[in-house]
């Protein structure tokens, strides 16, 4: 699998993670790729909007080389969408199995209104 072809805004989700991974990777971690792309920088808050953030080309020996960057902007409703622009590689953008949010339930209210309609009568 590749995501040399990703073009566009993208959201992550799932039990692989639902944003992409931050750091260097070690030697066995490899996301299922030779030389995966991770995050050189943090994520964006709500009040950053979209965010430049630096991606790195992990290599088979444990080190990285800066890539690129890529557009990042967080949602609310805790959740994060990349702008990807195509990879020169036959590589993959590694996501953190770790970051699998939970969404926070907000309990609802009902609201019934009733509405009778009667009919008047004349008496004579």
């Amino acid at each position: 699998t590749t995501d040399r072809y990703l073009y566009g805004w993208y959201r992550y989700g799932g039990q692989s993670g639902q944003k992409m991974y931050y750091g260097c990777l070690n030697t066995t971690q490899r996301c299922g790729s030779g030389n995966p792309y991770t995050l050189n920088g943090t994520h964006p808050t709500l009040a950053d909007g979209i965010k430049s953030v630096a991606i790195q080309t992990n290599k088979v020996g444990g080190t990285c080389q800066i890539s690129g960057n890529i557009l990042i902007k967080a949602c609310p409703g805790n959740y994060y969408v990349y702008k990807f622009y195509g990879s020169p590689k036959s590589e993959v953008f590694c996501t953190d199995p770790a970051a699998v949010f939970i969404p926070a339930t907000t309990p609802t209210s009902t609201t019934t209104t009733t509405t009778t309609t009667t009919t008047p009568t004349t008496t004579t």
